[in-house]
């Protein structure tokens, strides 16, 4: 079967993108609300892109009604977000983030997720304004670093954003040595939300690793 994508039409393009890459990592993206409060929403057009400088990329498709998202528009006030890779123990929470609330509703309030600040997990801060949730085992502690208009002319607009992480919060629950003694995240532990297509999920099973070959 051969797709001719120049055929389709933006939607019909967006499933069968959906459909084929997969899975995909899903930022939980948690952003403050303009007169305060915290937005939360998941998006799984998502990846790491750079590591100097390390950089996040996270898209953005029209919201309803055609403008900008709640966490777009508070990523371009405040210029700061933070992106929560969630274990599947959380999905219902990051599966009900994604109902769309009038602005300024925190999903945060509305789901009972408690936080904490990147300094430690009783609620102490150094400064940032921004904290995580609690009960996320990974978490970035990001700054815009820019924008990118990705859409066609005269299609529904879309945005990368590139974030610049300056802060990753990894919970002791899902570290572990790797074989040279050196501390890693175990993918098994972190158990990560993977988006399939529609509604559909996945989390780490039949886990395998695998020597990278050497000359």
């Amino acid at each position: 079967m051969i797709i001719d994508f120049l055929r389709l039409s933006a939607a019909e393009r967006y499933l069968w993108m959906t459909r084929t890459v997969i899975p995909r990592p899903v930022a939980w993206t948690l952003s403050e609300n303009e007169g305060g409060g915290f937005n939360l929403a998941p998006f799984s057009y998502f990846n790491a892109l750079c590591s100097a400088p390390p950089l996040l990329g996270v898209s953005f498709a029209a919201g309803e009604g055609g403008g900008a998202k709640d966490t777009l528009k508070n990523i371009r006030r405040q210029k700061e977000f933070v992106v929560h890779i969630a274990p599947m123990k959380m999905l219902d929470a990051l599966n009900e983030s994604s109902a769309p609330l009038p602005y300024g509703e925190s999903e945060v309030s509305r789901l009972g997720l408690a936080t904490a600040s990147f300094s430690d997990d009783n609620g102490g801060g150094d400064g940032d304004r921004l904290p995580r949730l609690r009960d996320c085992p990974l978490a970035f502690l990001c700054e815009l670093s820019r924008e990118i208009s990705l859409h066609e002319e005269g299609a529904a607009e879309q945005f990368l954003v590139l974030g610049k992480i300056r802060k990753l919060y990894a919970a002791e629950t899902v570290l572990a040595a790797d074989a040279k003694g050196r501390q890693t995240v175990s993918a098994e532990c972190a158990d990560p939300v993977a988006r399939l297509s529609a509604g559909n999920y996945a989390g780490i099973a039949n886990f395998q690793s695998r020597r990278r070959p050497v000359k």
